[in-house]
């Protein structure tokens, strides 16, 4: 049994399903890996995605941040 690896539920089909986009899954997804492993802060990503998306996607940014969060609420902590 390996101690390496934590396995954390994420319902982030359902969670896509509630926001404005359903291709928003990878960004629910990254939200929720976020929360539990706090890699980087959220502006530091949504900076990323604003330099490297062409300008005519970057009125998906909105979408893409609440895609985060939404993703960051839904782990469950342990107590």
């Amino acid at each position: 049994t390996r101690t390496d690896i934590k396995v954390v539920p994420v319902d982030a089909m359902e969670a896509t399903f509630e926001l404005p986009s359903s291709k928003a899954y990878n960004m629910v997804l990254l939200g929720a890996l976020l929360k539990v492993r706090n890699l980087v802060p959220v502006e530091a990503v949504m900076k990323g995605l604003k330099k490297t998306l062409p300008e005519r996607h970057h009125h998906l940014l909105p979408v893409n941040k609440e895609a985060i969060l939404k993703g960051m609420s839904l782990p469950k902590t342990e107590a």
